[in-house]
């Protein structure tokens, strides 16, 4: 995949939602590319990322 490695993230916002906005875009990417076996272990985690995540982030505000 010669083609991803030039793609870099621009991103304005700081902490917590810096966090988040690279979470949802990752979930995004996989959901989108992912194929294979692995691709239902890889969803399954981040579907249990994603509320621990905002858990975590929900109590430092």
């Amino acid at each position: 995949m010669d083609w991803l490695k030039n793609i870099t993230l621009n991103l304005h916002a700081a902490g917590p939602a810096a966090v988040l906005c690279v979470y949802l875009l990752v979930v995004g990417a996989v959901g989108i590319f992912a194929n294979g076996p692995a691709t239902f272990s890889v969803v399954g985690i981040l579907a249990m990322l994603g509320p621990i995540l905002i858990g975590a982030l929900a109590q430092r505000m």
